[in-house]
């Protein structure tokens, strides 16, 4: 199936959720193998994220990019707009996920949110 890195992105939060729940084990097992094969996709993703980030940090005096309070690099600020165009490239680039479906109504009975079940809704059947 294909999907943005964006889908993939909004899709884990609410399946790792999901994976928390009591389901019946066919359930269980295609929320498990889809976090696994979303989560081998978003490998990828996120090396690139990190090359993007490299790419235009601040360099410390040592030529190493410079890293904020919170973990975070620091982006030039002459660069932002060209990191910020660049990571949206990388959102919208469409990938091919091996995606297992689930019947709706074996959602039935959990709390879920409309935005929790949009994220997922490329991998439900009604």
């Amino acid at each position: 199936m294909k999907l943005t890195n964006q889908d993939l992105l909004n899709s884990i939060p609410t399946l790792r959720e999901l994976s928390k729940e009591q389901l019946p084990i066919k359930v269980s097992y295609v929320i498990s193998k889809n976090i696994k094969n979303i989560e081998e996709e978003l490998v990828v993703y996120e090396e690139e994220r990190q090359k993007l980030l490299k790419q235009y940090a601040e360099l410390d005096k040592e030529g190493k990019p410079k890293i904020n309070d919170k973990g975070h690099y620091v982006i030039k600020n002459e660069k932002q707009a060209d990191f910020n165009k660049g990571v949206l490239e990388l959102l919208d680039i469409e990938t091919d996920v091996n995606i297992s479906k689930i019947n709706l109504n074996a959602l039935e009975g959990l709390k879920i949110s409309p935005l929790e079940l949009t994220s997922i809704d490329f991998m439900i059947k009604e």
